[in-house]
């Protein structure tokens, strides 16, 4: 079941990881994409806090979407 409330990605920017967290749990599926909008990332959310090593990325902007949230969030890595 998704639910649909507002979650936030830190450290942004960052280098190895990041933190996916919301103030209800969230088990939606999430994809982060490159600029060119491929899918380099895809997995499920794991409560309020999910924590995702993105160490493999190469530096650059990615977009996290996450499944059920219209907004998604621009992520800079180091």
């Amino acid at each position: 079941e998704n639910v649909f409330t507002d979650y936030q990605i830190f450290p942004n920017p960052t280098t190895n990881f990041i933190i996916i967290q919301s103030e209800v749990s969230m088990y939606n599926t999430f994809k982060i994409l490159d600029q060119q909008g491929r899918e380099v990332m895809k997995g499920k959310l794991t409560g309020k806090n999910t924590k995702l090593s993105i160490q493999k990325l190469f530096s650059g902007t990615y977009i996290v979407q996450v499944d059920g949230i219209y907004k998604p969030t621009v992520v800079l890595k180091h």
